[in-house]
């Protein structure tokens, strides 16, 4: 059964320690649901923490870097920041056992080609190596030879609900949990490939075990990156389904490669301005696109796009977004006095970082 943030904190005021029949209120405060979600989630803590561990990267040594004066003085990046401000930490990051032999973390967490060491909860270091990745869910997989890697955490057998309580179990770099908390807060991010949730990621937790209230698997911290434009921390966080992660499982072991999907471009600039009616305001149309090549103008309302009447430009992405490269459409838009109909056919937006 799906749990919404109030079913989660009503099942913890039912996990929580009962308070004596008679007790004096001056001496022995009574259980309160801070409390409460403070002794569940070390509960939920201790029985997936021993299946999230470290993943050592051996990366090229970088230069220090000296913070600017604006930095030292609290007054935050400036229009000139080094952009080594964001760059990870010199530590291990982390990943979450997901089979026999197997860790699965976020991809970025492993980029380069450096040698991989997984630590244990317990400590060992197990020599790794680089599996598959599926660059849609930016999961990528490790291997470990041998025994001593920790048992798999149990799955939630049904996909992410907005409102849905969450843990996310990272490790520190000296090896210890890190835990933040939050909930499911949007679904069908990154074309449908992520959700999105408000538990506080970093560059040490990102590739953790996002849990919920049973220590199940919901999903895998990812899309965390130095080139973030809400910046470290932001609040923001994205998990891979782990429903989504296991059927890729077989492949990413033998080393398979999901190649990003191309994402279908219109190629027009849009505006905010509200339209009477509704619509979509072009304000440039860019050379080499779909909507160059069918003949779309600067000053075009777009009023219907493939069968469906537009509100604003969000709108338009949001329909966009649906489709693939080379779908073809019709575009009803408003020319002045003239409504005209385009087909078109969808082109891809160059490669984004």
């Amino acid at each position: 059964m799906t749990r919404t943030l109030a079913a989660a904190l009503a099942a913890i005021a039912l996990l929580a320690p009962a308070a004596p029949a008679q007790q004096e209120a001056s001496t022995t405060p009574a259980v309160g649901p801070l409390d409460a979600l403070d002794g569940v989630a070390a509960a939920i803590v201790e029985r997936v923490a021993p299946s999230v561990v470290l993943i050592e990267v051996e990366r090229p040594a970088r230069a220090p870097r000296r913070l600017t004066a604006r930095e030292v003085a609290g007054l935050g990046l400036g229009p000139n920041y080094d952009p080594r401000y964001f760059t990870r930490p010199d530590a291990p990051v982390t990943g979450v056992v997901i089979g026999p032999g197997l860790v699965a973390t976020s991809q970025w967490n492993l980029e380069g080609d450096g040698a991989l060491t997984v630590i244990t909860p317990d400590g060992a270091r197990l020599p790794a190596k680089r599996l598959g990745r599926d660059e849609n869910l930016d999961v990528a997989l490790v291997g470990v030879e041998g025994a001593g890697l920790p048992a798999p955490l149990p799955l939630a057998p049904e996909n992410p609900a907005v409102g849905r309580f969450l843990l996310l179990v990272g490790r520190t770099p000296q090896n210890g949990p890190m835990v933040t908390l939050g909930m499911v807060s949007g679904l069908g991010r990154h074309r449908g490939d992520a959700f999105a949730h408000s538990a506080r990621t970093n560059y040490q937790n990102a590739g953790g075990a996002l849990v919920d209230i049973e220590g199940r698997l919901v999903g895998v911290s990812v899309r965390h990156t130095d080139r973030s434009r809400q910046g470290q921390s932001s609040g923001v966080g994205f998990g891979a389904p782990a429903l989504a992660v296991q059927v890729q499982v077989p492949g990413l072991a033998k080393g398979d490669v999901v190649p990003r999907r191309k994402t279908p471009f219109l190629g027009i600039q849009g505006t905010q301005e509200v339209i009477e009616g509704g619509g979509c305001l072009v304000g440039g149309v860019l050379d080499g696109t779909a909507a160059k090549a069918a003949g779309l103008r600067a000053g075009d309302v777009i009023k219907i796009f493939n069968n469906v009447e537009l509100r604003d430009f969000l709108h338009l992405r949001e329909e966009i977004e649906k489709l693939s490269v080379g779908s073809e459409i019709v575009i009803t838009v408003k020319r002045g006095d003239e409504e005209l109909d385009f087909k078109v056919k969808l082109g891809a937006r160059a490669e984004e970082e």
